[in-house]
């Protein structure tokens, strides 16, 4: 890992271990002074926030569909494919519908659009993916993998952590201007059916970091280093501010989906291309 790259992690471990120590004794107060439902900025960063890593399971399934071992048979050849050719395309259904959900109107055809759309992204993907060069395959699957642990490890930790944590969302007391059910983020509430901690929304938003990986695996991609270190941030931060916005989350919500995601990525990163014996790919 090169200096710079230390220095941006000890600033974003710095930056918002702030930001999680201001939340923990002013989260009521900053929800009060930010909630503005209908504002714009709050709403497109809303809607967006969730796609950064949904991404990740047709590129696990295209570059699988291609990178068979090169000692299977024929049948397995096209049991191997059929899987991962089924998995891309259950990614891309997994990506519509949510896009569905913000962008379509709710109707009878919304559901076939979502299903036309997947595949015809699946066959895209595919025939695209024919053209990849061998020696890259390798390289993207590990990146791949990458990708899919950190979405479902990071994805699995948040959801279990809030259904046992039974925070009460700060929209929920701001439509009714009652705070009596305020709880500090570091006391759990027990099974409750209340949701708002850790940020979902930041969990998935902060998954951009998956693109720093990239360079990992494509040397020429080590001088981008810093620029999309500084991209995944604003986003994860955009993202999380739009949810203090809506009144979906506290500050420290958003600051405890972002710290758990960035921090399982950084583990993963560094047990998964550490190990690589591989050179990268020039």
């Amino acid at each position: 890992m090169s200096k710079k790259n230390k220095i941006l992690i000890v600033l974003f471990y710095c930056f918002f271990g702030v930001l999680l120590i201001a939340g923990t004794f002013w989260d009521e107060q900053i929800s009060k002074t930010l909630y503005s439902p209908d504002n714009i900025f709050g709403s497109i960063f809303n809607k967006i926030g969730e796609f950064p890593p949904y991404l990740t399971i047709p590129l696990f399934g295209t570059v699988f569909f291609y990178g068979k071992p090169k000692n299977i048979n024929k049948a397995l050849t096209v049991i191997w494919k059929i899987f991962f050719g089924t998995l891309c395309l259950a990614g891309f259904v997994f990506m519509t519908t949510k896009f569905g959900s913000h962008f379509l109107p709710k109707n009878d055809f919304r559901t076939p659009i979502e299903i036309l759309v997947s595949i015809i992204f699946t066959v895209l993907s595919l025939v695209f993916g024919k053209r990849i060069p061998e020696k890259y395959i390798s390289p993207l699957k590990k990146f791949s993998v990458f990708g899919v642990l950190a979405f479902a490890i990071s994805g699995l930790g948040i959801d279990l952590i809030k259904s046992v944590w039974g925070r009460t969302r700060p929209r929920d007391m701001l439509k009714i201007d009652d705070f009596s059910n305020f709880s500090p983020w570091y006391i759990p509430q027990g099974k409750t059916k209340n949701y708002s901690f850790p940020s979902g929304h930041a969990n998935q938003a902060t998954l951009l970091f998956l693109i720093t990986g990239l360079s990992e695996v494509f040397a020429s991609l080590k001088k981008y280093d810093v620029k999309l270190f500084i991209l995944s941030w604003l986003f994860a931060f955009a993202v999380s501010l739009s949810r203090i916005i809506v009144g979906a989350h506290f500050l420290t919500d958003v600051t405890m989906g972002i710290l758990i995601t960035f921090t399982t990525i950084l583990v993963l990163k560094t047990v998964i291309f550490k190990t690589n014996k591989e050179k990268t790919i020039q």
